[in-house]
């Protein structure tokens, strides 16, 4: 009876273009599929730092407006005032 060996990293991760018996065909298949997953991978992060850096940018501009309306409020308040005397 023989033992199927498949090689491992050291972690336990079996790469599946390494397991015995796979044709060039299927092998490059699934490497192609790994590049694939690994470029899609990328992207992703590229556009999980893209939303954070339009969050920042929009918390910037939140604060910048509050502040803006909080001195026209003040203004206001003071030319009322001001009318009133």
């Amino acid at each position: 009876m023989a033992i199927n060996v498949t090689p491992t990293d050291g972690n336990n991760y079996v790469n599946p273009a390494d397991t015995p018996g796979l044709t060039p065909e299927a092998r490059a298949n699934i490497q192609a599929q790994q590049q694939m997953q690994s470029q899609n991978m990328a992207e992703q992060m590229a556009f999980m730092r893209l939303q954070n850096e339009q969050q920042r940018q929009n918390r910037a501009i939140e604060s910048l407006s509050t502040t803006l309306k909080n001195g026209h409020d003040t203004s206001k308040a003071v030319i009322r005032n001001t009318a009133v005397s």
